[in-house]
């Protein structure tokens, strides 16, 4: 059996790649298509002859794989099955006619008995974590019990990526080392994850320290120009006995430089130091905002402004690049209360200020919030989110066009300390699309510093890209 995966922009994903992994050590085939990379995709997409068309999204892209998979439906005869996190908490996306089945939450079991069972010619209607279509039925199913093992998983096969060559050509590799995520941020899917699956299994899992450093010596020896790892874990430095045991063996060991995740909670002297040791050379922090109120109450990020002032400080002091999370137009915000989150950061001074305007997605609790208390605009819903920069909104704000203008020159202000005086007085001139501009440019500069990538190399990305750089 082959299954065939259908992205839309040049990027590797390392849940496709994990599939791909645990098809091929079943004896099973796995190929992956860029849209952004191809000329036809369909057509190429009927070239490979596949058994199963798969997708796996995130809540922004699912007009566009509607969109997609309803094309490739009319031409190709192979069911198509939909997985990733908007499935996972929307799984009434099965009434879309354009998809065959749906996969709630971890796939590597349900892919394997998907394509077992049709190779054989069994039922799939009982699969667990699967909504499935069949003779104008649906069939909904209970999750299966979490992977508690980590180690059991195969490595990401990021070989299915190499028929692009513009992947061969980046010197980077984006790792996981866990999965699951303790935290109860209002604005983020892991609190509705881990409800989700309580009683269902471990949520926190570590892979062993021994596997991750095997799998990035196995990355040094297939890529011998190798030149850093970017750690993607929703906090790297969540279990610090497991960070100190890694740290050592990974100086000793790897030795490249690499970037990841913190919480300010978390942050101390004597961990930064040992990470600047090992090779760290940029962190990133959620802030999210600088007043209180918004932070903790509303947004639930469970952190003080002394954590935080504390933590990039040391952060700062050991030369590592500091790039911080931060959200504008919050259910309720005002101009005044985002200043905050302006001068904050002016203060603190990373050497790139992120910032989004607020994305309530359907079932978190600040789309709850916002809902219930009038915040949201009429007619809203996850068919028309964002999936790139987030510089729109369907919050409800207080003179909307500066905070939206706010978001735009947000990162430039804080890169150049820019006075709140004057800051306030440029988002109330009606320049919108020349801050849109700038907003991009400097996101370039700042992620090219932060991630340690060329300039060109980002450009030549964002070039390939239909999702970045642009609105949708």
């Amino acid at each position: 059996m082959k299954v065939l995966f259908l992205q839309r922009d040049p990027f590797v994903k390392l849940g496709i790649a994990t599939l791909s992994a645990v098809l091929k050590k079943a004896g099973h085939g796995a190929d992956v298509l860029i849209e952004s990379l191809e000329k036809d995709l369909i057509k190429k997409a009927e070239e490979c002859r596949p058994d199963i068309i798969a997708f796996s999204i995130t809540t922004g892209e699912y007009s566009w794989m509607s969109e997609l998979a309803r094309k490739v439906k009319a031409r190709i005869d192979a069911p198509i099955i939909c997985g990733g996190a908007h499935p996972t908490f929307y799984p009434d996306i099965a009434k879309d006619p354009s998809f065959d089945i749906i996969c709630r939450g971890e796939g590597e079991g349900a892919i394997l008995d998907i394509v077992n069972a049709m190779e054989s010619g069994k039922d799939i209607t009982g699969i667990r974590n699967l909504v499935v279509k069949k003779d104008g039925r649906i069939y909904t199913n209970g999750l299966r019990p979490l992977i508690d093992d980590l180690d059991s998983i195969p490595y990401p096969d990021r070989g299915i990526y190499d028929k692009y060559g513009f992947f061969k050509e980046q010197k980077h590799r984006h790792m996981l080392t866990a999965r699951g995520c303790p935290f109860q941020c209002s604005f983020c899917f892991n609190k509705l994850y881990n409800d989700m699956y309580r009683n269902n299994g471990k949520v926190i899992r570590r892979r062993s320290v021994r596997h991750v450093i095997d799998e990035i010596r196995a990355l040094k020896t297939e890529n011998p120009g190798l030149g850093h790892i970017f750690f993607l874990d929703d906090t790297f430095i969540l279990s610090k006995q497991w960070v100190d045991e890694f740290l050592g063996i990974y100086k000793n060991e790897i030795g490249l430089p690499f970037s990841c995740t913190a919480r300010a909670n978390l942050v101390t002297r004597d961990l930064v130091k040992k990470m600047k040791g090992a090779g760290c050379f940029s962190i990133r922090l959620g802030i999210e905002s600088g007043d209180d109120h918004m932070r903790n109450d509303i947004l639930k990020k469970e952190v003080t402004i002394g954590q935080i002032e504390s933590a990039t400080a040391i952060i700062k002091e050991h030369r590592i690049r500091l790039l911080t999370y931060n959200i504008v137009g919050t259910p309720g915000e005002t101009i005044e209360n985002a200043f905050k989150t302006f001068l904050l950061n002016k203060r603190i001074h990373p050497t790139y200020a992120w910032c989004s305007l607020l994305q309530p997605y359907p079932g978190t609790e600040i789309f709850e919030y916002a809902s219930s208390n009038g915040y949201l605009s009429s007619g809203h819903d996850f068919g028309n989110m964002e999936s790139s920069y987030f510089m729109t909104s369907p919050v409800k704000m207080e003179k909307a066009r500066q905070m939206q203008n706010l978001q735009k020159v947000f990162a430039l202000g804080v890169a150049l300390r820019l006075p709140a005086g004057l800051v306030k007085f440029l988002i109330k001139l009606p320049l919108e699309a020349l801050y849109e501009k700038m907003f991009q440019l400097i996101y370039a500069i700042g992620i090219s510093r932060i991630d340690n990538i060329g300039l060109m190399q980002l450009l030549k990305t964002a070039s390939h890209s239909k999702n970045y750089f642009t609105k949708k």
